[in-house]
């Protein structure tokens, strides 16, 4: 059931990048950062269902372990250095 659901999601994000394919040759970001935002519950409900509790808080420390050197880095002023312009 949860894979039909899935589907229905994701053919409106893809008919629309179809047709602005189709009349541009372009497809915004703003596309994808949508389907994936919105598309991840998916992926969280199917997690849940899965695992218990536990294992899924090791899963979330697994999945977002990536943003703790980004946020250090930022707090830090880091990261602007190379975004500069001159």
């Amino acid at each position: 059931m949860i894979e039909i659901l899935k589907i229905f999601f994701s053919v409106p994000f893809l008919l629309y990048s179809c047709y602005s394919d189709l009349n541009s040759r372009r497809v915004s970001n703003k596309v994808w950062k949508y389907m994936l935002a919105s598309g991840s519950g998916f992926v969280f409900f199917m997690k849940f269902l899965q695992t218990d509790f536990p294992t899924l808080c090791l899963f979330f420390y697994q999945e977002f372990s990536f943003l703790r050197p980004y946020i250090s880095f930022s707090s830090l002023g880091l990261l602007e250095v190379g975004m500069q312009r001159g």
